[in-house]
């Protein structure tokens, strides 16, 4: 018998499934995905700052020629 799309998809565990394992991969897995959450919050953060600060130069930049143009 082949597997059709009605059939469900045996899906990767949700949070309460995970959280009711109380030892072994459970926790060991949501704890790794807390890290990697907390780490990509801290990439984003600092990227969106570097283009932040890469902007307010050209825009000085900009300015200043502007400036000199007059």
């Amino acid at each position: 018998m082949t597997s059709t799309a009605a059939e469900p998809l045996k899906m990767s565990p949700t949070k309460s499934e995970t959280t009711q394992k109380s030892s072994g991969n459970g926790t060991k897995m949501e704890s790794l995905l807390k890290e990697v959450y907390r780490m990509h919050k801290e990439v984003v953060r600092s990227s969106s700052q570097v283009w932040k600060d890469k902007f307010i130069k050209m825009k000085r930049i900009k300015n200043n020629v502007n400036f000199f143009q007059l």
